[in-house]
């Protein structure tokens, strides 16, 4: 599937395989990823094509991983990540997003940094957020289990 953009309300499920995006999703789209297996967003393009932005709302579940190829960015940006094992982020959280990731086993990896007064990152469990390029601006990061 290519890019969700413009909007759009999406609801995928695969009850026996993985879910691939190849592009972004962003333009205040309203998606929800179900997968037996791993989910993966943004392997196509270049990194502006790759991303969730755009004041869409996201919730992922995966019984496998989740791999987004770039960045979560925007103050009106909302994810939700569940998987099974670990969520790795190609590039940073910016931009004011509110996200909430969450792993059984494995690691967060978000390789770029956290960034931005108004962007909060809710994480669980405690110890499993790797960030590369560090968290900055007074974002808002914080350990801790949601319902």
């Amino acid at each position: 599937m290519g890019k969700i953009d413009g909007g759009s309300t999406v609801k995928l499920v695969s009850n026996r395989a993985s879910i691939l995006i190849d592009g972004k999703i962003d333009g205040g789209s309203k998606v929800e990823l179900s997968a037996a297996g791993d989910i993966v967003i943004g392997v196509v393009g270049a990194d502006g094509d790759k991303k969730i932005d755009g004041g869409s709302a996201v919730s992922i579940v995966s019984g496998g991983s989740v791999r987004l190829g770039n960045k979560i960015d925007n103050g009106a940006t909302v994810v939700s990540c569940r998987a099974r094992s670990g969520i790795d982020i190609g590039d940073k959280i910016d931009g004011g997003a509110k996200v909430r990731l969450r792993p059984d086993t494995g690691q967060i990896h978000v390789h770029g940094k956290i960034d931005n007064g108004s962007t909060r990152v809710q994480y669980y469990p405690g110890g499993s957020l790797v960030v590369d390029g560090g968290i900055h601006g007074n974002a808002h990061v914080i350990a801790g289990e949601w319902s």
